[in-house]
């Protein structure tokens, strides 16, 4: 089993606007060491190896990466192109992979073996062995024959190319059939000890006889066929079926053949200063290395591991990517034009500070996003939700529906939510019976316009003056139209805007505002 180092570095992206709030929660769960805000939408999370997997339980992250290895000052201004490709290239053979490999295993379960041969050499001037050669799995023989020369194919990954092809290298095999004594004897060639091959071996093979070992057929006795070679490369890469027939017309079972290596790509985020080199050119050159190194097949769709380059002004990171797919996904089913992010959900909540016991109240709920995920994040308290639009309520409706399933499956009992179809202006709800209003109100843009919601606002901030408790209660929205809010806000007599966050929504700079209830009753 793969040794663990006792801490490991996580990389977390976070909404934007959002990275105290996502460090906060970090800090209260028990099995994380530290968390720091690193840069925009980034945050950093140390806790012990093992725990790793506890990372999905973290409400407020989108994706996670484990940090190979992060350096300051890394680059040079205006530096050459190509001592900077070439530095990256020898960057991949000194990085160590082995403890961030082994974290990348454990938190997404991969069963199968990363590395066949020594995976880590010393020195980036030695070539490694043929991919071929390390893959191929050594089978007993007892007679000599002749071998193959093992075929070894070098891809580079790159983010910025989709239309890459992939490439996976696999032996030739051939097999000799000879009639000694009224036995059949078969040999399996074109699979060489690894332990005892060189690199000339690797480079070339010859028979003794000097026939080509690819397209030895000798027939047996009984007439049938030795060897059936065949390669299907549809999708760009090669794959490789051997079919041996014995003398008496049976086939052989493919347990020998061992299995390809793991799919990976590389990719390439840069930022800040004007860079002599591409994104594209990081990629292939630290991609190329690592295929080099690791003998891994090159993949650019739907890859085994992704390993990600960050620039960041002189600075690097190098990591290897851990989710899939983005962590805000969990809760929804059914998705709406304007569905919001559960993570963005999750702060919006954060910065109400939801107590046990309190009724939240989302009064332009849509497919409901903020009470599902205030009833999955924060269970004792009580959630309602509603909307004057059928489809969202039914998108709603059909969320906590799906949801509540997957919870009963699990054990975890039933979610504290109610979902209603309503007019904002009129809220079937009694006078001072919600502690907080959390709601992502319309932009206009999507849904609504600047002309509409400067009757809505107004109208919305009254009703909820009205259920929502006097003195104690409290309201965050969130809105893209800040103009008409503020203004709204500052023309009621029941609520003050006490701060304001900025929060990046879907490359909108939106705005979340926290306002307090006070003493003043509505007549």
């Amino acid at each position: 089993m793969s040794r663990i180092s006792p801490i490991a570095r996580v990389l977390a992206t976070v909404p934007s606007g959002l990275e105290t709030l996502a460090v906060e929660e970090c800090k209260l769960l028990p099995f994380v060491q530290s968390a720091t805000h690193l840069r925009r939408g980034k945050i950093e999370i140390r806790l012990p190896a093992d725990d790793v997997n506890k990372i999905k339980e973290l409400r407020s992250i989108d994706n996670a990466f484990v940090i190979v290895g992060s350096f300051e000052n890394f680059l040079e201004d205006d530096a050459d192109k190509e001592v900077c490709l070439k530095t990256f290239h020898k960057l991949a053979w000194q990085l160590e992979f082995k403890d961030s490999i082994a974290v990348w295993k454990s938190f997404t379960g991969y069963k199968h073996n990363v590395y066949v041969a020594d995976p880590f050499p010393d020195r980036p001037d030695v070539l490694p062995l043929p991919t071929a050669a390390l893959f191929a799995r050594p089978k007993s023989s007892s007679a000599a024959a002749s071998s193959d020369a093992p075929v070894s194919n070098s891809s580079t990954a790159s983010s910025d190319e989709a239309a890459n092809t992939d490439t996976t290298a696999s032996p030739t095999q051939s097999e000799d059939t000879s009639k000694n004594g009224g036995e059949g004897t078969t040999q399996v060639a074109g699979e060489p000890d690894i332990s005892s091959l060189s690199l000339a071996d690797a480079a070339s093979s010859t028979e003794a006889n000097g026939s080509t070992a690819a397209e030895d057929t000798m027939a047996a006795s009984n007439g049938s066929t030795a060897a059936e070679d065949t390669m299907a490369a549809s999708n760009g890469s090669t794959a490789a079926e051997d079919t041996v027939a014995a003398s008496n017309g049976s086939v052989a079972s493919q347990e020998d053949v061992a299995p390809l290596a793991p799919t990976f790509r590389a990719t390439c985020n840069r930022i800040g200063m004007k860079h002599t080199f591409s994104s594209m050119d990081i990629a292939r050159a630290f991609g190329g290395s690592c295929n080099d190194r690791h003998h891994w097949t090159v993949k650019m769709v739907d890859s085994d591991i992704d390993v990600v380059v960050n620039i960041m002004e002189r600075n690097i990171e190098v990591c290897i990517a851990l989710t899939t797919e983005s962590l805000h996904y969990r809760n929804m089913s059914f998705f709406g034009p304007t569905t919001l992010r559960s993570t963005i959900c999750n702060g919006l909540l954060r910065l109400a500070n939801i107590q046990p016991g309190e009724v939240v109240c989302d009064p332009m709920c849509g497919s409901g996003s903020i009470p599902i995920e205030g009833a999955v994040a924060f269970p004792k308290g009580v959630y309602l939700g509603g909307d004057n639009h059928e489809v969202g309520c039914g998108y709603s409706a059909n969320n906590i529906t799906a949801l509540s399933e997957k919870r009963m499956l699990a054990d975890k009992g039933a979610l504290p939510i109610d979902t209603y179809l309503w007019d904002v202006g009129q809220l079937p709800l009694r006078t001072g019976s919600v502690d907080a209003f959390v709601s992502d109100l319309p932009f206009g843009k999507r849904i609504g316009s600047a002309a509409n919601n400067k009757v809505l606002y107004p109208r919305l901030l009254l009703e909820m003056a009205r259920v929502c408790r006097c003195t104690t209660g409290r309201a965050v929205l969130m809105s893209l139209d800040k103009r008409t809010l503020l203004r709204s806000v500052s023309a009621s007599p029941f609520w003050k805007t006490r701060y304001s966050r900025t929060l990046n929504v879907g490359g909108l700079p939106a705005c979340a505002y926290y306002l307090t209830r006070n003493s003043k009753e509505v007549e």
